[in-house]
């Protein structure tokens, strides 16, 4: 479950602020007030990690996605393509997540990390104006409730390497003469070049897997998405298994159940099946 959530320039948010979250949680606002721009950010990181392309940071959506929200300036705060979009996730951890320090095999249980309830994921997210490219600047992973907490950050240099940074005590073993890390894969997960230039970092991934389970299991959209409906619609006559994350081929339906013949049953406590 998700428990805390914060955006930085996103949309109509300069600053939510740390926004914590129930497993019932309603917002409540005027018109244009952000309400629905929580939402949308969840299901922005949801199509993102669904999509194909480890490049893409971020899959800001098309006609094809649950959402579409442009480009990384028509989604930034005010417009300001100099800003830093940045987003916070706090969520519990799924199954058992803890790690040991293989640098230090003489002493396993010292050097033992975990197990963790609590994982967050903080962002900052960029767009260089000279090749219009959106890159993570910032991704920074933090564990804790019921041991001591830890964390890895990953951080974009000038000339477009990343260094991988630690808290907590945990002491990063880098490989002689090496280059630094390549960029992250879209906005969570760690290169796959990284355990090349770190010898004791090969539980990195599990972190990102956390990220990975959590939107599948967690993020779902109920309600209107503000889609005009079209001029037409094409109906070749197959059977309809769904009618789109954005509910496009309902005009489908009518036609795709046409001549069909289904039988209903009512429930033996309001009478004999009908």
């Amino acid at each position: 479950m998700i428990r805390n959530i914060r955006l930085q320039n996103f949309k109509s948010w300069k600053d939510s602020g740390d926004i914590q979250l129930a497993p019932i949680t309603v917002f409540c606002g005027t018109n244009s007030s952000g309400k629905s721009s929580i939402g949308q950010l969840l299901l922005l990181l949801k199509q993102t990690i669904e999509s194909d392309d480890r490049s893409r940071v971020l899959h800001f959506g098309d006609s094809e996605s649950i959402i579409d929200l442009g480009n990384y300036r028509e989604t930034v705060h005010n417009h300001r393509e100099d800003s830093r979009i940045g987003f916070t996730l706090s969520f519990d951890t799924q199954g058992v997540l803890e790690f040991s320090n293989p640098a230090y095999k003489p002493h396993p249980v010292k050097h033992h990390y975990g197990p963790y309830k609590k994982l967050t994921l903080d962002c900052e997210i960029a767009l260089l104006p000279r090749n219009e490219q959106v890159v993570v600047e910032r991704m920074a992973y933090s564990c804790s409730e019921d041991s001591d907490p830890v964390g890895f950050t990953m951080l974009r240099k000038r000339d477009g390497g990343y260094e991988l940074t630690e808290t907590g005590g945990y002491v990063l073993k880098r490989r002689k003469n090496t280059r630094d890390m390549s960029a992250p894969n879209k906005f969570h997960g760690f290169p796959g070049d990284a355990d090349s230039v770190y010898a004791n970092i090969d539980f990195l991934p599990d972190l990102s897997m956390q990220v990975c389970e959590l939107p599948a299991d967690r993020f779902f959209l109920v309600g209107p998405l503000r889609q005009y409906p079209e001029g037409g619609y094409a109906y070749t006559g197959e059977r309809l298994p769904r009618v789109g994350c954005s509910g496009g081929r309902a005009a489908h339906a009518p036609l795709a159940g046409k001549g069909r013949r289904m039988r209903f049953f009512m429930n033996d406590s309001f009478g004999k099946p009908a």
